[in-house]
């Protein structure tokens, strides 16, 4: 450590010739360490996992070693909570400007000294100017990139708002609710109460053996597996396991040795872990008054490794199933999207009014689509398509019995199930439900119409 002292420009009190202002000067080097030193005794023998026939009582094994490792190899670091934010536009010159403003302001009013005041004024420019730079900087980044990253720009919008997700006032069945607890659970019985009350019974089509069944799932392979798992997005997203998704994209290669003997357990005895079926809620507003509860619509924040299996399971599914799937629908379909059903709809109209005819449009949505969908009657037409048996029992498994909780700034609610509907926000809902609403393009083959998932126009 260096040591430099000097004569003091200017003095917090009144100097003397036996007592000048000093101004110490010290240069300190803080040493880091190179790398972090993790315990590489610690060897998992994944084979463990190949004993067991239930699939619950070997998830529960791979999340206790998974924890474990946490434990032992994992460092933890405590970040200093910081309660002051920043617009997103503000850099690290900016705060530390604003701080050093702050300061300088601080010692100004404690001393009257002028030098502080003309430092003050100096910074208060400079914080002004670093301010109008950087906010013009980040409107052109956000006007370039609107197209690559359009969540940015919502969250810029919602910013500019200057409100919150969510109100801290809502109101449900004309009640006011203010208490966190509260609105978490009155968003809970709200959504419970949109599903239709059916309960997958033992005549269900689970075992069904239709003669022509031929979509199946055959095992899955570690390559697979790390290919899905690599896709994963870099994100902190993570469900009730609390697994973010990062993780499972950069240890991709580890975790496809456990996970290959959990997914086929899974297709060998047609259950789906029960760890894997509990989802934390997240209200999202759609439209109307952002108060009421009832404008608000659930999606699923499914733990990332149950989202993985779905991934493979869909990709099967999907290239079976594709060939059935009405020219009409435009939504969860590849390479097609609104762009393309726009496209249909205006080529109609431009033939149309070439004839010189008139075009009537009605526009339909189902209100409530996806959480009310008949387990009982998806299965059945599933077993139309060719779904071998075994394939519909895991279906049956995957839709039955799921837990939901909502959660909102660290406060969940009671949970509750879904006794219909697919789960919102998953990879294999969206197909499932594409499947169950196919057949009412064949009731209206008299009429022109286009689907978009859920939305339909004659």
């Amino acid at each position: 450590m260096d040591c430099a002292v000097s004569k003091s420009s200017f003095s917090f009190v009144p100097e003397d010739l036996f007592h000048p202002s000093l101004e110490f000067t010290l240069d300190i080097v803080a040493k880091t360490p190179d790398k972090f030193y993790m315990n590489r005794d610690h060897v998992v023998d994944w084979s463990e996992l190949e004993k067991f026939s239930d699939v619950n009582e070997a998830c529960r094994v791979f999340y206790e070693t998974l924890y474990n490792c946490f434990e032992l190899s994992v460092p933890k670091l405590f970040c200093r909570k910081n309660y002051r934010t920043f617009p997103t536009w503000f850099n690290t010159d900016i705060i530390n400007c604003l701080r050093r403003k702050s300061n300088i302001l601080k010692k100004y009013r404690r001393t009257k000294n002028m030098h502080f005041y003309e430092e003050f004024k100096k910074l208060r420019s400079l914080s002004k100017s670093l301010i109008t730079t950087a906010y013009s900087q980040y409107i052109g980044h956000m006007e370039n990139t609107i197209s690559k990253d359009p969540k940015k720009f919502w969250s810029f919008v919602q910013a500019k708002k200057r409100n919150s997700r969510i109100p801290g006032v809502l109101y449900h069945n004309g009640n006011a609710i203010s208490n966190p607890n509260d609105i978490v659970n009155s968003f809970a019985k709200f959504f419970k109460s949109v599903f239709s009350d059916m309960t997958l019974t033992s005549d269900s089509p689970s075992m069904m053996t239709n003669l022509n069944s031929f979509i199946t799932v055959n095992e899955i392979n570690e390559h697979e597996i790390i290919r899905v798992l690599k896709r994963s997005k870099d994100t902190l997203t993570a469900s009730c396991d609390g697994i973010p998704s990062f993780l499972l994209r950069d240890c991709a290669h580890i975790f496809s040795k456990p996970l290959v003997y959990i997914f086929n357990l899974i297709l060998q005895t047609s259950t789906f872990p029960n760890i894997w079926k509990i989802a934390h809620v997240c209200p999202v507003f759609k439209t109307g008054d952002i108060t009421q509860i009832q404008n608000y619509r659930p999606i699923s924040i499914l733990c990332n490794f149950s989202k993985v299996f779905e991934s493979i399971i869909y990709d099967r599914i999907y290239s079976s199933v594709k060939r059935f799937i009405s020219p009409s629908q435009h939504g969860f379909v590849e390479k097609r999207s609104t762009v393309t059903n726009l496209a249909c709809f205006t080529q109609f109209i431009s033939d149309a009014l070439d004839r010189k005819g008139q075009v009537d449009v009605i526009y339909m949505d189902f209100k409530k689509a996806f959480d009310q969908i008949d387990h009982h009657l998806l299965l059945l037409k599933l077993d139309q398509y060719g779904f071998s048996g075994s394939l519909l029992s895991l279906i049956k498994s995957y839709l039955a019995n799921r837990e939901q909780r909502v959660k909102y700034r660290n406060y969940i609610s009671d949970s509750y199930v879904a006794t219909s509907g697919v789960p919102q926000g998953s990879n294999l809902g969206p197909l499932l439900f594409l499947l169950f609403i196919n057949d009412i393009c064949g009731s209206l083959s008299t009429c022109d119409k286009l689907l978009f998932a859920d939305d339909l126009k004659i």
